[in-house]
């Protein structure tokens, strides 16, 4: 019995414990610098004078809310492969959103009439190939990608 008397009175602290466990990765924050350089670089054709932009304004971009460029140019969104594991890096560090949850945004605008989703190309050098010859065109790639004159990595910020 005393022990059961015990349990009864420490049962808040217990729930305290216990809730802390399960709860603790919910509030532990991912730096965003790890984030912004794991796995994927923004990269835009050399000819845009865009130097950085925020991950706020980028994931605007990314979900097609955002249609064109300051200098006036038309914005050419470009995605990866869902399963991709620079997208799946992106998706996560900049739209804060699973790959699947991003198709899922896009399905219900499709279906709704009120817009379509990013063209979306098989591989990091056909996404370079791509942004090279298209001035308004915003990509990501994987970190590694080697990118060539006519493509340079976007600098992004919190």
């Amino acid at each position: 019995m005393g022990h059961l008397n015990t349990l009864f009175h420490s049962w808040p602290y217990v729930a305290v414990f216990v809730s802390g466990v399960l709860f603790w990765p919910t509030v532990i924050e991912v730096p965003a610098h790890g984030q912004e350089t794991g796995g994927f670089k923004v990269i835009v054709n050399s000819s845009n004078p865009l130097a950085t932009m925020s991950r706020s304004e980028m994931a605007k971009v990314f979900l097609k809310k955002e249609e064109r460029w300051k200098n006036g140019f038309a914005i050419t969104v470009v995605d990866l492969a869902t399963d991709h594991p620079a997208r799946m890096a992106f998706s996560r560090a900049v739209l804060g959103k699973e790959p699947d949850a991003v198709e899922a945004y896009w399905r219900k605008l499709i279906f709704s009439g009120m817009g379509s989703p990013p063209l979306k190309l098989a591989s990091d050098a056909e996404v370079v190939a791509f942004v090279s010859k298209n001035v308004g065109a915003v990509a990501y790639v994987s970190r590694d990608t080697e990118l060539g004159g006519a493509v340079k990595e976007l600098e992004v910020s919190r």
